[in-house]
Order: structure tokens, then sequence, then C-alpha cells
């Protein structure tokens, strides 16, 4: 039973998909970094120190970057108002340390790519970036595909998002 509704889910959002943005993104993919703090104090000494909280900067630049290229992209489109779903191509830089043989096996597609970064850290900077752009909030994304592979050539990120169309609620 449950099956048989899942199969007509999958069936419906198949065939009634529209894309909304497909986009490359060159450059080493970047994943979402911790916030950092800092106390802040003043020369006056009635003021109390106080902690800031400010973004990674390395994901700062990232987000900035994908942000531009998505509004390039999109045009003078309005962002998504509806569900939709988000597939991912993370390609990562074969290390220059490993011999010609594995370095051989990674670009065939032989090897997985299990180091950092991890790739869902990679897709919330991808999906932050997107918010307000190609989409009003990350909280639309219904459905997530990530694939992290190895880079035959650059790194680079590629990424479909895909409109559902189901009622929202």
């Amino acid at each position: 039973m449950i099956t048989t509704t899942l199969n007509k889910i999958r069936e419906h959002q198949c065939d009634m998909t529209d894309i909304i943005l497909t986009l490359t993104i060159p450059g080493e993919p970047v994943p979402k970094g911790r916030p950092r703090a800092r106390v802040v104090t003043h020369n006056d000494t009635r003021k109390k120190p106080f902690v800031q909280i400010y973004p990674d900067a390395k994901t700062t630049n990232f987000e900035t970057h994908i942000k531009l290229l998505a509004r390039q992209a999109m045009g003078f489109r309005e962002p998504h108002a509806g569900p939709c779903e988000l597939e991912i191509w993370i390609y990562l830089p074969i290390p220059k340390s490993w011999t010609k043989m594995k370095r051989e096996a990674a670009e065939k597609g032989e090897l997985a790519h299990t180091k950092k970064p991890d790739a869902g850290n990679v897709q919330k900077a991808v999906e932050d970036a997107l918010n307000e752009v190609a989409y009003l909030d990350d909280s639309q994304i219904t459905d997530v595909i990530v694939h992290k592979r190895f880079a035959v050539g650059l790194p680079h990120t590629n990424l479909q998002l895909r409109a559902i169309n189901l009622p929202s609620c």
C-alpha cells in the first residue's frame, strides 16, 4: 500500500516538473562554515563588552558567488513560490599527492570521494545562497539529491532546481 502510494507520487513528480534553474558554479565547492564569534570591548568603561557573531568569510564568498550567478541565470524572473526539488553535483579536485594509477581510477569514477567536505555542508551553502533568488526560502525544497565526485579537470558544482507541481500546505 505505502509502496504503491510512493510510486504514484514519484510518477506524478517526474511527469510534472519544470526546470527553474540550471547552473554551473566554477571553482572548488565550499562547505557551509560555522559562525565565528568575538568579544567586542569599548574604550568607554560604562559600556559593557558584547559578543559579536559573524559568518565564515569563505562561506560568505562562495554564497555570494552562487547568488550572483543565479541572479544572472534567473534574469527578470521572480523567485519560485511553490515546492521544488534540488539536484547538486559536487566535483572536487583529485589530490596531487596520489599515484598516477590512483588518479586515473578517480578520473574514471572508480573511487568514491569520502573525505571532506561533507556533501551536506556544501548542500546547505548552495541552498542558503539561492534564498530569495531562485526560491523564496529553502524550506520550499522538498526533495534533494546530492552527488559528490572527483573532478575530471577543474573543480566545480552543477545544480538543477525543478518545480514540483503539487499543492503546498
